[in-house]
């Protein structure tokens, strides 16, 4: 029920689902199949729990960096346009006012 969720969800979001859902069950398989002789071996010592780390987190800074890759590339560089700015002339009666402002007054 999760999965068709997570797909009906991909589908209205109209994202690709082999690339964002499809890699999970290759990636956990692939961990899945490299954990399972030391978890039947029963291996418990530091060695085996170190190399388990190095299986799980070399796949999840694999997956991490490419779900950053492709959010990265998928929003296009786009230059910002901004309006021209038009401004109307000046009247002789504004440049007076401004004129009568602008001056320091005379003591």
């Amino acid at each position: 029920m999760l999965i068709g969720a997570w797909a009906s969800l991909m589908a209205w979001l109209a994202r690709a689902a082999l690339v964002l859902g499809g890699a999970d069950p290759v990636i956990l398989g692939w961990a899945t199949w490299l954990r399972a002789p030391d978890w039947v071996a029963e291996k418990t010592t530091r060695h085996a729990g170190f190399a388990r780390w190095r299986r799980w987190l070399v796949p999840a800074l694999a997956v991490s960096a490419a779900v950053i890759a492709f959010r990265v590339y998928e929003i296009p560089a786009v230059q910002p346009r901004f309006p021209e700015a038009s401004t109307p002339p000046v009247s002789d009666e504004e440049r007076a006012t401004w004129n009568s402002i602008a001056k320091p007054p005379s003591c």
